[in-house]
């Protein structure tokens, strides 16, 4: 549900009403800002629809279904069911241009005719939790990966995150025969090792447990989601 105040928030006003519908993030822009757009997810986490006003909140249109193409999915084609929702959502709207909108969750996509239609966005980290414009219109996401920039709305990204030490580690993997060698599972980032002071990339997926073998450092195990060896 989405509700409107027109007075700093003394009282306010149910302006959209969805029994199916969850999380709900909104986004305007300085370009037309009595327009406001909603993303909604649906009971499954899919997505459940688009919708805008085009006054300042008091009402809203659906301008895309859930039904046409689940942007809140897996895949990139937009088929499929159910998406994660709950996790991440998020929405924003250019600056200079209020038909070009982002939407992310696991994969971002793009509109540039006010929500009509979508383009999937490739090349950056999936699962998005938040999309800003700067005023200049540089666009700017942060997802389970780190923190992207792009200045072409989206088109391409580049990944501004490569000094920051953010990295969540699940486990560690320690050798006994071989001084300074390490295998970690990160949280969405996949598994790295550690040999000869630099670390590099092992394994893709979400890491998590993993071991180097007691008897033979050569021999190294790293596991994925839920724990799949």
């Amino acid at each position: 549900m989405i509700y409107v105040s027109s007075n700093g928030g003394v009282s306010w006003t149910q302006s959209l009403n969805l029994q199916d519908g969850r999380r709900i993030e909104m986004a305007v822009s300085p370009a037309q800002p009595t327009w406001v757009y909603a993303v909604v997810s649906g009971i499954d986490d899919g997505l459940y629809g688009v919708y805008k006003s085009t006054n300042s909140g008091a009402s809203f249109i659906q301008i895309f279904s859930g039904t046409t193409s689940n942007l809140l999915g897996w895949l990139s084609n937009g088929s499929g069911t159910g998406g994660q929702g709950w996790y991440d959502l998020s929405l924003a709207v250019s600056p200079t241009n209020a038909n070009t909108i982002i939407l992310g969750r696991v994969l971002t996509w793009k509109s540039i005719n006010g929500g009509s239609s979508w383009v999937y966005s490739n090349g950056a980290h999936v699962d998005k939790h938040m999309h800003k414009y700067t005023s200049g219109g540089q666009l700017f996401e942060c997802n389970d990966g780190g923190i992207y920039m792009s200045a072409d709305n989206g088109a391409t990204w580049i990944d501004k995150s490569s000094n920051l030490s953010i990295a969540q580690m699940y486990k560690l993997g320690v050798s006994q025969r071989s001084s300074g060698e390490v295998l970690t599972g990160l949280q969405d980032n996949g598994t790295q090792s550690l040999n000869n002071g630099s670390w590099d990339y092992a394994n893709g997926g979400d890491g998590m447990e993993c071991i180097i073998d007691y008897n033979d450092a050569n021999v190294q195990y790293s596991s994925t989601q839920s724990g799949n060896i």
